[in-house]
């Protein structure tokens, strides 16, 4: 039998050997049947959940689509254990991961066709290497869902949404995304703002004024901007350019600047207002 080259888009934050393990397990037992395939990484630091879902609507909206794609998420920050899942998307591609919403944003782009929870093998450590990705190679084999797991339905998965606001993402050059959109604000180009930045918890951790702006680059080194990045555009908006290439993640950052999220005191999960200066 003739195999299709596989996508992996791995989501964990296992970023020491352990990602390694993952992708010799993964490797080993493709292997076997001698296909071929690519991984994607998406790391994520402890425990964040938000990230990865962000990374992985980010990957999602780039990797091919179909039966051939997997999405293997191994990140998993609860107390209580959750059910260790895996299914199909309408769009073909596979999902296997912990029950934990982190495929959120994928499940509303592409809704899910059929959920299983894996056999019930009993408690590993490490369940990602042990369970997550066995589940993965078989399903990328072909192997029926009835042989990985038992059917859920629909209603007993974690599905929500990022907070109005919040940092889904700090990338290495300083700028943080956040879950606002320039339709949001509606604010016109070069317009003083005022910027404050909250905790999960809603204490005020620092506040600034910046500029609004649809393109940060133009402005002199450490000015703060905010402006509409290129994450996650609006794919209904693709037949009108302008607005389409506005309908990115908002994001703030100072201009040329790679320390811009810790010298603004911003952190993953924060909460960002921003606001007219003069309001």
């Amino acid at each position: 039998m003739t195999y299709k080259m596989k996508h992996i888009v791995l989501i964990t934050d296992c970023i020491d050997v352990a990602s390694e393990q993952i992708k010799a397990r993964l490797s080993k037992l493709l292997g076997e049947k001698n296909i071929d395939y690519k991984i994607y990484n998406a790391f994520t630091p402890p425990f964040q959940i938000t990230n990865g879902m962000f990374l992985t609507k980010l990957l999602f909206d780039e990797v091919p689509k179909g039966k051939d794609t997997l999405y293997l998420a191994i990140l998993n920050p609860l107390k209580e254990k959750p059910k260790r899942i895996f299914g199909k998307l309408e769009n073909g591609s596979y999902f296997v991961g912990a029950d934990t919403g982190l495929f959120s944003l994928i499940f509303k782009s592409s809704n899910v066709q059929e959920v299983w929870e894996t056999k019930n093998l009993g408690h590993y450590p490490f369940g990602g290497l042990h369970v997550h990705s066995v589940a993965a190679a078989k399903l990328l084999m072909g192997d029926n869902f009835e042989k990985v797991g038992n059917k859920l339905e629909l209603e007993n998965i974690k599905i929500y949404e990022p907070k109005e606001g919040e940092v889904v993402h700090i990338d290495n050059f300083g700028l943080s995304k956040i879950w606002l959109r320039e339709s949001d604000l509606k604010f016109e180009e070069d317009t003083p703002i005022k910027i404050k930045v909250y905790n999960f918890k809603g204490e005020l951790k620092s506040e600034f004024n910046g500029i609004y702006s649809n393109r940060m680059m133009d402005y002199e080194d450490n000015q703060i901007i905010a402006y509409p990045g290129s994450a996650l555009l609006d794919s209904k908006l693709k037949e009108n350019n302008e607005k389409y290439r506005k309908s990115g993640l908002i994001e703030i950052g100072m201009v040329r600047n790679s320390e811009s999220s810790k010298y603004l005191n911003i952190s993953l999960g924060d909460l960002i207002e921003i606001t007219t200066k003069d309001n």
